[in-house]
């Protein structure tokens, strides 16, 4: 755990599934609006997003729960067991939070956020899960195993907050901008020139960047 989110009141919890395995969380907060925070591939799973959660938490009326996806932290699941995991299969660990939310926080709403490749997740999961009433996408792939469900946010019926750096490349921003368009009213295009995922939302020293405070706003002004 980062040094500087180590004093903040996290729970950890392991979410169990019959058919989809064992999938770690931390929640923070105790808000009626759920954000269930997706990872990025860099190797540290859900704790990549603890900086955020801990500040999260802190908006009013908000709570965070953080997933490891399958084949990151100490996930296990049981398609990876069973040699037929396929990248589109994130969104199986998804439905588990989303579940558990459901039963024991008890949210008015549920919003689910993911940096890089947890950002398509989002996408392809409020695509295909119910349950979700806003998803946001950081840095997502476009063209991410799975997200031809997204339809290029054609298949999308809750309204998303999306943002790619120029430094990703047009093909990557235009995409994301597209996907935005074609998403419900309330759908929001952050522009940014560089940064990737995480480093959109909190610099190296994990203090809050612009970005963080609009994202935040933006859930914030979904719980009124």
């Amino acid at each position: 755990m980062p040094e500087s989110v180590a004093g903040a009141p996290f729970d950890y919890e392991v979410l169990r599934d019959p058919a989809v395995g064992s999938i770690p969380s931390v929640s923070i907060g105790r808000g009626p609006t759920v954000v269930i925070l997706l990872h990025q591939t860099d190797g540290n799973g859900l704790c990549g997003w603890l900086p955020f959660a801990r500040d999260l938490a802190q908006a009013p009326g908000v709570s965070a729960l953080a997933i490891d996806l399958c084949n990151y932290g100490t996930a296990s699941c049981k398609k990876v067991e069973a040699g037929l995991y396929t990248d589109a299969d994130q969104t199986d660990p998804v439905a588990v939070a989303i579940r558990h939310a459901r039963e024991q926080l008890h949210p008015r709403r549920i919003v689910v956020v993911g940096a890089s490749m947890g950002g398509s997740v989002a996408l392809m999961s409020a695509a295909t899960l119910p349950g979700i009433d806003a998803a946001v996408d950081l840095s997502g792939p476009v063209t991410w195993p799975g997200m031809e469900v997204v339809d290029q946010g054609r298949a999308l019926e809750v309204p998303v907050l999306a943002s790619t750096a120029d430094s990703e490349g047009p093909d990557e921003v235009q995409g994301m901008r597209e996907i935005v368009a074609n998403s419900p009213a309330g759908s929001t295009f952050l522009p940014a020139e560089s940064g990737h995922g995480y480093a959109l939302l909190n610099d190296e020293d994990t203090d809050s960047l612009p970005m963080s405070e609009e994202l935040r706003d933006w859930i914030v002004a979904l719980s009124s």
